[in-house]
């Protein structure tokens, strides 16, 4: 028989795991006066993002970096090139202590830059309608006037991109309209608007 003391030590390992952050995708990206914006869902483990552009569709540059995970939108007031097309993706990423763990790259979207339209002038047209002009955006597939009485929003539709009249027909007499224009792109079956205008008011 084998007797005595041995004392036996076992090995300890530690293992140190590190969660990357989830992908995050882009939700919208829209016209407003100054560039595009830009809004994508939060990552609630993400201490930050990383937006990449192109202009091309293939090479993207890193054009901004957001210090905050609770941060969801950013406006690129460098994509206003009236009629151009902008491509974007993002990565969420963690920072643990000097290291920074990326999640992958979010699917690619795109969208077109199209410059605000400026209503030069409402006025009241024969019996019934409103007369607006506005100025012609040149890379424009055609333009919408929207028109406002009681808090009540219409929007009537003009397809053809070298108008720079609309009218507006069958409205109330001794009633105030507020009225904007913005034009948009039409690629395929989708439109690409900018944004609205400033209104015009006018008393029909």
């Amino acid at each position: 028989s084998v007797s005595g003391n041995q004392n036996y030590k076992s090995a300890t390992t530690t293992m140190v795991l590190t969660v990357l952050p989830k992908d995050t995708e882009i939700l919208l990206l829209d016209n407003i006066s100054n560039g595009i914006q830009i809004n994508w869902e939060k990552n609630k483990h993400a201490s930050g993002y990383y937006i990449y552009r192109s202009k091309d569709g293939n090479n993207f540059k890193k054009v901004a970096g957001i210090n905050s995970g609770a941060i969801t939108k950013w406006t690129d007031s460098k994509a206003a090139t009236n009629g151009s097309r902008y491509s974007y993706k993002i990565v969420a990423y963690t920072k643990i202590g000097n290291s920074i763990y990326k999640s992958s790259e979010s699917r690619v979207k795109y969208f077109y830059y199209m410059s605000t339209p400026t209503v030069k002038s409402v006025s009241n047209y024969r019996v019934d309608g409103i007369l607006v002009r506005w100025s012609k955006n040149s890379k424009a597939s055609g333009y919408e006037i929207k028109y406002i009485l009681d808090s009540k929003p219409k929007v009537i539709r003009v397809n053809k991109g070298s108008s720079e009249i609309g009218i507006i027909r069958k409205l109330k007499k001794g009633k105030r309209y507020s009225i904007s224009v913005r034009s948009y792109k039409k690629i395929g079956s989708r439109r690409y608007y900018s944004n609205w205008s400033k209104v015009k008011r006018v008393k029909h």
